[in-house]
């Protein structure tokens, strides 16, 4: 089997975190597959395997506007405004340019299957598809990815000419059932790597973190509300926040406004396992998220022994059973009440520790790749 798989991202030295999903998958699954991405400021993570062919295609990549990100976030949408969405996509132009400027690569690779990673991806898919009959598949790993599609009627066309749609999380699966076909549905977790996140039994401190990007939908003001609660009964309590974005200035105004500049330390991206040594010193992780997939930091930090503070937008619940408390999000006295339960709990604590670190049972990512493989095979000798 020859895999072209396309992702708009790939991790780099500035942005460890980008594009694990299909990377992984690449560095699990032994087989010809050329990876087409799109070059990023940073070093590039060396190869994954020898039967890896990365292309880093040259190409401006402007962020999405935080007004159409909000929109793309919107479970409805009227028709002036999907009117609006399309008309920015479309001048935007980026997953046309990825495409053309990928053609000539995938051609010449001869792919028997192209895997689409985002929206974003699916013009690869869908010309392969339409022009030479290839099967292609699309993984959605964002909730945003899932509205978008339900809201937007030609990418729902687009979507539905995926042999196989592998969803992130139940939520996602839920979502995606109301426009497409359930039996090509499939769930499909993110993973992690044990090799990387593994719990060093180090003495932790009162430290309290949150990781992921500086994005309005990552809830970082409900956590900052909370702060003062928190600070009462745990007034020797820090909070590091870990990651870039677009709401960096807003975030340092809520700091500044709270009056927690000497509690709460922000720091940029940081290394695999610069990362891993942040959760091994912590006590807690907290995700005030207003809208997740399945957080990769999640299970990196439980890889680690490192319980967590989650809302039920982080979609995460049959995972998180002994090992995370689920508040409902947009709640600042929720977060506050779980966050000092579980550090006034030592025996909790523990026993939620101890259970954290067996996640790497069921999401090993070598376990996920593996049956994603097998699922492509299915793909493959499927007359559909």
């Amino acid at each position: 089997m020859r895999i072209c798989r396309v992702a708009i991202s790939y991790p780099t030295t500035n942005s460890p975190g980008a594009g694990l999903v299909a990377y992984y998958l690449c560095k699990h699954i032994k087989t010809p597959t050329l990876y087409l991405t799109i070059r990023r400021a940073g070093v590039m993570v060396s190869s994954p395997s020898a039967y890896i062919d990365i292309e880093a295609i040259e190409l401006p990549l402007v962020q999405s506007s935080l007004s159409l990100n909000r929109k793309l976030h919107a479970e409805k949408l009227s028709l002036p405004q999907r009117i609006l969405v399309y008309a920015k996509i479309a001048l935007s132009g980026r997953g046309v340019k990825f495409l053309v400027r990928s053609v000539p690569r995938m051609i010449r690779f001869r792919p028997d299957i192209v895997s689409c990673h985002s929206n974003l991806t699916l013009y690869h898919g869908l010309l392969f598809n339409l022009l030479l009959c290839k099967k292609f598949v699309l993984h959605v790993h964002a909730i945003s990815d899932a509205i978008a599609i339900c809201n937007l009627p030609v990418l729902r066309w687009m979507v539905s000419r995926a042999s196989r749609i592998y969803c992130i999380s139940e939520s996602v699966r839920v979502k995606l059932s109301e426009v497409i076909s359930f039996d090509k549905l499939q769930l499909s977790s993110t993973g992690v790597d044990p090799e990387v996140f593994f719990d060093t039994c180090s003495l932790r401190k009162k430290q309290i973190i949150q990781v992921g990007q500086l994005m309005w939908y990552k809830g970082h003001q409900y956590l900052l509300e909370a702060m003062p609660t928190i600070l009462a009964k745990h007034p020797d309590c820090e909070l590091i926040i870990v990651g870039r974005g677009q709401f960096e200035r807003k975030i340092v105004q809520y700091i500044a406004s709270l009056g927690l500049g000497d509690f709460v330390k922000m720091i940029p991206t940081l290394s695999h396992e610069r990362l891993r040594f942040l959760y091994n010193e912590s006590s807690l992780l907290v995700m005030p998220s207003l809208y997740e997939g399945l957080p990769k930091v999640l299970l990196e930090a439980f890889a680690c022994g490192l319980p967590a503070v989650i809302t039920e937008a982080c979609n995460a619940t049959d995972i998180s059973v002994g090992r995370a408390i689920i508040v409902p999000k947009e709640s600042p006295a929720a977060l506050a009440e779980a966050v000092c339960s579980m550090l006034d709990d030592r025996l909790r604590w523990e026993a939620y520790s101890h259970n954290c670190v067996s996640i790497v049972d069921t999401h090993d990512w070598r376990i996920i790749s593996e049956r994603i493989f097998e699922d492509y095979h299915r793909v493959l000798d499927s007359s559909h």
